[in-house]
């Protein structure tokens, strides 16, 4: 019988077989013969693809009969793989027919379909050109194979013949065989239409061409498989969900369900890998498995057979966290200072990988911008450039939320972390030097300080840690951060306390003084997180930061506001003309009035002419005011303001000076949703034009503006509000007109701005902290208090100040504490934080000038009270900074003054060397 009697037979034979069990079961009986097998041999010898079977001296032989059944002809066929490749080269009889063709067929899946399925491909060569067609299976019986179109590079041929014979030579990219080491696959290889139309021989069966009979089932010999499994629920079991990274470029690959790395050939010797498997996700954060440190492919890291195992595990856990951030204004406006923020958001990621000893780090940062999500956010962002981190503790609990120790009294509710545009350790505006020794700082030390800061906030909001440097009477001291060291919560500025505290002998020798010690009965630092996070690893020592993780995964986005931007002006940078020659004073405060809202921009640089502003527009109103009322040290007041609308090319704000200009106000809540103002105007006599206050809303619109009535010279007005009163500025202006470039008599004036105060409803299990906006005065209750709707603790910022008694001088300025209820705050510490110049000076001093003279005063509406005061200096304090601490007085004006002498001498400061 010749070769085409014997084909068309075989076809008869299998047509009848499926008609008569079906397909189906056709397909299951003819898949379970065992085939023939194969171990393909790694060689890592290049190939040169070019129909030439010489390189192919440690390969794999098969033999087939070909030509003619009865011949002694016989075709070799070679094969071999390497890292990326399996090449495959077979020297057959020499063919005539001109269509004659080599084809590999793949069984991807090493299912044995007798039917071929999608699965299954067809790679075929022409012999007398090169002509190469994929085909790919169809799982019809009566058209089995259909062209396909493969991803380009995953195979190539050539061929060649003479009269020795026909040639071919493949590479087929491992992609294609087995992306995942999921041998064995099925191959058959044929030598088709050698002298006619289905004059076809190949291994391991002869058969048309349409489809194989019979299938080797290959496997790659030492084949470089990676695979990842964990340590739970057992040891060893496939990490079907893994993701594998390559660190050097952050390529992710992902894993089959037996935990083989998909395309893993494609690592190289050299490559560093981590893997990370999730295991819960609640909200917005998802805890993973890792693999701990980075593991290099290299030869050793395969076992014999060629297999390289990556566990995650238990041991080696990570919290991946999202963070929602809401700015107040359009932030991509600025691309220096959008990337600025992306690259600073990343490095707080990795602080807190450092601090948490590879525990928790940010993941998908989304940021909404123009105000946009701000009532439904993690953190808050603000324009103020010298606005003071803070953050709620805890405040990432969804609702209120008792400690998990029943021994410890403190409730824990949903808040916010607060941010400004700006922020170093000292708390200047950008810019301004900062001496600290009497050296002055280098700014390059404080380029991550925004960074370490929110860090340390993220340590409050995330993991319900209390600050180290302050003290259990709530004094936040240098001393005490320079003893209880090792901990972020403390000077977290400092490299050796860039972690947590987990020896409890440490904890309890060298921090028992600290305010976190006293208010969680002495629980550590990592006893706490691992309180709320029970499966953190507690580390058995300190490892002292910088770290990063093995590849970031933090990923920064901005969101698009729902209102689009005005047009920018052409300069954020303004200059400030000061009248009489005159610098900006320490008390300078930079507004923007767009839309009936006002976005606070912070503060120039002390000594300054120039003030950089942030996302200024065309047509805004820009105001700085310096009504710097009093004189400390050796200053003179400044009295000076300015205000325009920005135009085109504008970049000059000309101040307005006015020593008759210092208005006292008192602004206090005096209902739920009721304030009342007070002005009065101790330089000058009663104003005969109208005065007039507006409230704006920190985070909305104004309210309508109210006249003030004169009452002998008070200026008095009550607004009744249409909701509880919230952080508010108050501007208040002379109703009179000015000649440009005057500005008419006018100041801004806040009240719990910033997230600085506390309102209602809200509790505080372990008291309450409030700060004024600039973070220099502080209110400390030593009770527990639970605000209810409409009540509110806040300082107000005062731009005069009540006449000082006769022979005292003011440091810095006054605030004023207010409270409603007003015995909110009849109980507690009172901060304030000051620049003692005189101290600074290196010249002689005469009695009066030491810091012995130096006291919190209270203004109590008619006269000040010295209070029984104690100095401390405070953490990260630059040269001659302190802090002043005394007793609540209750609602009133609170001021660092100094007895002033008339034999005080001030020297040029002399930097010591």
């Amino acid at each position: 019988m010749n070769r085409n009697r014997i084909g068309m037979a075989l076809f008869v034979t299998v047509t009848v077989f499926f008609a008569l069990f079906g397909p189906n079961t056709a397909k299951r009986l003819l898949a379970q013969s065992l085939p023939p097998t194969v171990t393909i041999p790694n060689d890592a010898a290049a190939v040169k693809l070019d129909a030439n079977c010489e390189e192919y001296a440690h390969a794999a032989i098969l033999t087939f009969n070909d030509a003619f059944v009865g011949s002694d002809r016989r075709a070799v066929v070679y094969l071999k793989h390497d890292a990326d490749n399996i090449y495959i080269c077979i020297q057959g009889s020499p063919g005539t027919f001109r269509e004659r063709f080599f084809g590999v067929y793949l069984d991807t899946e090493n299912r044995r379909a007798q039917v071929p399925e999608k699965e299954d491909l067809f790679l075929r060569v022409r012999v007398t050109d090169t002509l190469m067609s994929t085909l790919q299976g169809t799982g019809i019986p009566t058209s089995p194979y259909a062209s396909f179109n493969l991803r380009p590079g995953l195979w190539e041929a050539a061929s060649a013949s003479n009269n020795s014979g026909d040639t071919a030579e493949y590479r087929i990219a491992r992609d294609l065989i087995a992306s995942a080491c999921s041998t064995p696959f099925g191959l058959a290889v044929h030598h088709q239409w050698v002298r006619e139309v289905s004059d076809d021989y190949g291994y391991p069966s002869n058969r048309a061409y349409s489809s194989p009979l019979q299938w080797i089932q290959a496997t790659l010999a030492n084949p470089r498989c990676i695979r990842v499994v964990s340590d739970r629920p057992a040891p060893n079991t496939p990490a079907a969900s893994a993701t594998l990274y390559r660190t050097q470029d952050r390529a992710v690959f992902n894993v089959n369900n037996d935990g083989y790395v998909i395309h893993g050939h494609e690592l190289a010797d050299g490559a560093t890998l981590w893997a990370t498997l999730p295991v819960t996700t609640t909200g917005n954060a998802t805890v993973y498995y890792t693999s701990g440190d980075p593991i290099v492919v290299r030869a050793a890291a395969f076992d014999p057979t060629g297999y390289m195992t990556i566990t995650v595990s238990a041991q080696k856990p990570l919290m991946v966290h999202d963070l929602n951030i809401s700015a107040q204004w359009y932030v991509e406006g600025d691309p220096a200072r959008a990337a600025w923020l992306r690259e600073s958001l990343v490095n707080a990621a990795h602080y807190l990988y450092a601090f948490t000893n590879g525990q928790f780090t940010l993941g998908k940062v989304r940021i909404q911008q123009s105000y946009d999500g701000w009532d439904a956010t993690n953190l808050k962002l603000h324009v103020n450039n010298v606005f003071q981190p803070r953050a709620v503790i805890g405040g990432s609990v969804l609702t209120d939320t008792v400690d998990l120790s029943p021994t410890v009294a403190m409730t824990y509710t949903p808040g916010n972390i607060y941010m400004g545009s700006a922020w170093n350790r000292f708390g200047t505006p950008p810019d301004q030097p900062v001496t600290v020794d009497g050296t002055v700082v280098a700014p390059a030390t404080l380029a991550n300080d925004w960074s370490l800061a929110l860090a340390h906030e993220l340590s409050h909001y995330l993991l319900y840690l209390f600050d180290t440097y302050t003290g259990v009477d709530g004094k936040a001291s240098q001393a005490l951060a320079k003893v209880c060291t090792g901990s972020a919560m403390g000077d977290v500025y400092e490299p050796g306390n860039q972690g947590y505290i987990a020896d409890f002998a440490h904890w309890d020798t060298q921090c028992q003084a600290t305010e976190a010690y006293h208010t969680l009965q002495g629980r550590t630092e990592w006893a706490t997180i691992h309180l709320w996070y029970p499966w953190t690893i507690i580390p058995s020592q300190f490892v002292n930061g910088p770290a990063t993780p093995p590849v970031n995964l933090t990923s920064v986005t901005f969101i698009a506001p729902s209102t689009p931007p005005g047009t920018l002006a052409a300069s954020q940078i303004f200059t400030m003309t000061y009248q009489d020659g005159e610098l900006s004073s320490g008390e300078a405060r930079g507004f923007i009035l767009r839309n009936d809202q006002v976005y606070e921009q912070g503060k120039p640089a002390k000594n300054a002419t120039q003030i950089a502003l942030i996302d200024a527009e065309l047509g805004d109103r820009l105001c700085v005011y310096d009504i710097n009322d009093h004189a400390e040290n050796s200053e003179t007041p400044r009295h000076q303001f300015g205000c325009e609308v920005i135009k085109p090319n504008d970049a000059e704000l000309v101040m307005t000076k006015n020593t008759a200009w210092g208005p006292v106000v008192k602004l206090e809540q005096t209902g739920p949703q009721q304030l009342t103002i007070a002005l009065t105007q101790p330089l000058t006599a009663p104003i005969s034009t109208a005065i007039k206050i507006q409230l704006y809303p920190e985070n909305g619109v104004a309210f309508a503006p109210l006249t003030l009535t004169d009452n002998n010279g008070v200026y008095q007005g009550v607004i009744n509000l249409p909701e509880v009163v919230p952080p508010v500025y108050a501007q208040i202006w002379v109703d009179e007109t000015t000649a440009d470039p005057l500005t008419r008599r006018e100041v801004m004036v806040d009240r719990g701005t910033g997230g600085s105060g506390a309102f209602g409803p809200a509790k505080a299990l372990g008291g309450v902290f409030v700060s004024s906006s600039d973070g220099n005065a502080s209110f400390e209750s030593d009770q527990p208090l639970d605000l209810g709707p409409g009540e509110s603790i806040a300082w107000q910022s005062m731009p005069g100040t009540p006449p000082l008694p006769l022979g005292k001088s003011i440091i810095g300025q006054s605030y004023r504490l207010d409270a409603y209820p007003t015995s909110l705050v009849v109980s507690g510490t009172i901060h304030i934080q000051y620049e003692d110049v005189a101290s600074l000076l290196q010249a002689a001093r005469v009695g009066q000038n030491s810091a012995s003279n130096v006291a919190l005063y209270f203004w109590d509406g008619g006269s000040w009270r010295a209070l029984d005061t104690t100095l401390i200096t405070p953490v990260n304090a630059a040269d001659g900074i302190k802090l002043a601490s005394a007793p609540s007085q209750g609602v009133g004006v609170y001021a660092v003054l100094l007895e002033s002498s008339a034999q005080q001498i001030f020297l040029p400061l002399v930097q010591r060397r």
